[in-house]
């Protein structure tokens, strides 16, 4: 009755009739013929029944179980359970190979268990028998989420298919080396694209400095920086810049301490250029950011307009990134304003009147508009959230200018941070440091341990700082203080430090019996300190504020900046970026 049933295309009730007649023969063949029908109708309790009559080891035996196991793989792959299904296709597996069928279930699961190392391995393996769509997508989503496009990228380059189609083939090849740094972004339908180019902008803001402290006379000033920014992003790694911007210089009048003396009795008046608005200043640079280096160019001019002419200005500063875990190293070549004062950030025009033995002297003489060529290098090494940062810089100085002698001078800074407090959104770190610097002479001080332009002969400074970083959806906040000790010593100098304005000036005075007498050398230490704080919050999907402020305090001058710009930001990338007080003040030159 089974065969019959069975001939007559009535499978389910040919397998009713063959049960009965395993039963009353007890036979394995007829077991095995009851384990195929029940296989075939899917009709899991009676294939079981029948495994269980069949001697366990034999081909048979263990061609039932194998249909088992894949049967319930399918059911719970259906009702969505990943595991399950990678467990009996595990115990089918036992009994022979999968089917390339099975095999793409199993590396889908893998994908659904986020497995996607091992997902990757199975699909290649698939692409490589079948380079089918599917088996291409398959290997797409487990390198993209195990930041191994490298790999997809060698596959697609080396096997025929369709999976260099869901790739940027040609903009891969440009960067074999960073593949898997680059932030590629996954995008339907299933197709992997480049980076959204770089945040372009455009600000208005301005900053405010003042510096030199108290009785400093001509060496104070105060400047009022309107600036005018923007950035165009070209693509996900590079970005120009420009900047235009027109100094407001206010300075004091010379002291009586910062006039001459001459080797006689004598008294003497001054006056000198105490406010001028500069003629405007601009920078131009292209920005380069990729994820195992930057580099930045910029190229600009700047005009100082209390005593004339001009001076290119810019700034060429490569970064290394060896890996991931943050450090850097870099190197530059800087060339812009010194901008301590009115008398190097501008320069002056001064008419000295001076009366020694009852003669009257006129000094009329042009100084300043100081320029810092640098050449410099830094290091940062990163011990992530819980162990020691390190920082250490060293920088190259010779000083230029209009009746400057060039005066050369080196700078460095050293700091180790460690992490304190690492909460979500929160960074917090204390650490020493130590900052120092000197320069080869005392160019024209015009007050003793603070002149024309800072440059102590000697300088050093050992500090305890403490910095926290805030961040917040749309928005974030850096804070930091320091709190140290400072040693400056200032070596004597004549009055005019430029030789030929000296030599101008003998003729006259000797006839006199007349010589200017030279600064003497001077020292002091005292606590110093300082703070800072940035700003950047989004205000609305365009529109950002930026702000910053800083004071510090030493022996030789007190110093205080604040900053505003309010950003506009084109297109839909809006990573959060600063444009502190710093970054107004001088773009292209702060990072």
């Amino acid at each position: 009755m089974g065969a019959i049933l069975s001939a007559n295309h009535q499978p389910h009730e040919a397998l009713q009739w063959w049960v009965k007649a395993a039963q009353w023969s007890g036979k394995a063949a007829d077991w095995q013929t009851v384990g195929n029908l029940a296989m075939a109708d899917n009709d899991v309790p009676v294939a079981r029944e029948a495994m269980a009559h069949l001697p366990a080891g034999t081909p048979a035996s263990e061609h039932f179980r194998r249909h088992n196991d894949v049967m319930a793989a399918l059911r719970d792959y259906k009702n969505r359970d990943y595991k399950g299904t990678l467990q009996h296709l595990q115990a089918a597996q036992r009994f022979g190979p999968l089917s390339p069928g099975m095999e793409t279930i199993k590396a889908w699961s893998l994908v659904h268990t986020k497995d996607y190392a091992a997902a990757s391995v199975l699909f290649t393996t698939l692409y490589q028998q079948d380079p089918s769509s599917g088996n291409a997508v398959g290997v797409l989503i487990a390198d993209q989420q195990t930041h191994n496009l490298a790999h997809t990228y060698q596959l697609a380059a080396t096997t025929k298919g369709p999976l260099a189609s869901h790739l940027p083939m040609s903009t891969m090849r440009d960067h074999r080396a960073d593949i898997n740094t680059i932030p590629w972004r996954f995008m339907p339908p299933d197709q992997v694209v480049p980076p959204l180019a770089r945040a372009s902008y455009l600000a208005l803001g301005g900053s405010w400095e003042e510096r030199g402290g108290n009785n400093s006379g001509m060496t104070q000033m105060n400047e009022y920086l309107p600036s005018l920014q923007a950035q165009w992003g070209i693509n996900w790694h590079m970005a120009a810049f420009a900047q235009l911007s027109s100094p407001d210089l206010y300075g004091g009048q010379p002291t009586s301490g910062q006039l001459p003396t001459f080797n006689t009795a004598s008294t003497a008046t001054g006056n000198a250029t105490g406010h001028v608005w500069q003629t405007p200043q601009f920078l131009l640079g292209v920005d380069n950011r990729e994820p195992h280096h930057h580099w930045r160019a910029a190229l600009g001019w700047t005009s100082p307009s209390g005593i004339g002419g001009g001076t290119v200005q810019g700034l060429l500063r490569y970064t290394f990134i060896p890996s991931q875990s943050g450090s850097d190293w870099s190197v530059h070549l800087l060339r812009d304003s010194m901008r301590q004062t009115l008398l190097s950030y501008n320069g002056v025009q001064e008419n000295i009147h001076a009366t020694a033995n009852g003669q009257s002297l006129n000094i009329p003489y042009t100084w300043g508009a100081a320029i810092r060529n640098q050449v410099g290098a830094s290091g940062y090494l990163s011990g992530g959230k819980h162990n020691w940062s390190y920082i250490g810089t060293l920088h190259l100085n010779a000083i230029t200018g209009q009746n400057i002698q060039t005066n050369y001078g080196a700078s460095t800074y050293l700091a180790a941070m460690h992490p304190v407090y690492t909460g979500p959104g929160w960074w917090v770190t204390v650490g020493p440091s130590l900052y120092a610097e000197t320069y080869a002479r005392n160019a024209s001080f015009t007050s003793p341990g603070y002149g024309g332009y800072f440059s102590p002969q000697m300088m050093a400074q050992p500090s305890l700082g403490a910095s926290a970083s805030h961040w917040w959806h749309g928005g974030g906040i850096n804070m930091s203080a320091t709190i140290g000790y400072q040693w400056l010593h200032q070596g004597g100098g004549p009055y005019l430090g430029f030789s030929p304005l000296r030599n101008q000036m003998t003729p006259q005075l000797g006839a006199q019996g007349l010589s200017l007498s030279p600064y003497a050398a001077s020292s002091g230490s005292n606590i110093a300190g300082s703070v800072n704080a940035v700003l950047t919050q989004r205000l609305s999907t365009h529109w950002y504020l930026d702000a910053g402020a800083s004071y510090q305090a030493n022996p030789a001058f007190q110093q205080a900046q604040a900053g505003l710009d309010i950003r506009y930001v084109f297109g839909e990338n809006h990573a959060r970026t600063f444009i502190p007080a710093q970054y107004v003040a001088g773009m292209g030159r702060y990072e």
